[in-house]
């Protein structure tokens, strides 16, 4: 089944001076649900930004630059997390949850009616 698959992928490029990165993505599918586990290590949920637009996910992150002085070394990176996925109409685009756990952003899309197996019962004559 071809529920989701990965859009146009930014390349690590410099935009105003910040990185844009693409996150890791692990994508798992259930017989209910397609998850996704997206790597967006310092991102907190209020830099998050989460959409749906025409069948394509849309989620841009952002890690903020709360230091409170000159940087002296630094091997963290700051940037901003950009990632799209076109959506199948197997999908319920209506029913998509998001987490933030540990720096992964877990999506969670519910698959539409019509592709969740379903049992048939056996009515006796």
């Amino acid at each position: 089944m071809k529920a989701i698959e990965t859009r146009h992928q930014a390349p690590i490029t410099r935009r105003q001076e910040r990185d844009v990165f693409v996150p890791a993505t692990d994508i798992r599918e259930t017989p209910d649900a397609i998850i996704l586990n997206m790597d967006m290590p310092g991102v907190g949920k209020d830099n998050l930004d989460i959409k749906v637009e025409s069948d394509t996910l849309k989620i841009h992150g952002g890690i903020a630059d709360e230091s409170l002085g000159s940087i002296l070394y630094a091997e963290q990176r700051l940037g901003d997390y950009h990632r799209e996925f076109s959506l199948s109409s197997d999908l319920d685009q209506n029913k998509i949850n998001a987490s933030m756990n540990a720096g992964v952003l877990t999506l969670t899309i519910a698959k539409a009616e019509k592709v969740k197996p379903r049992q048939i019962q056996i009515s006796a004559n």
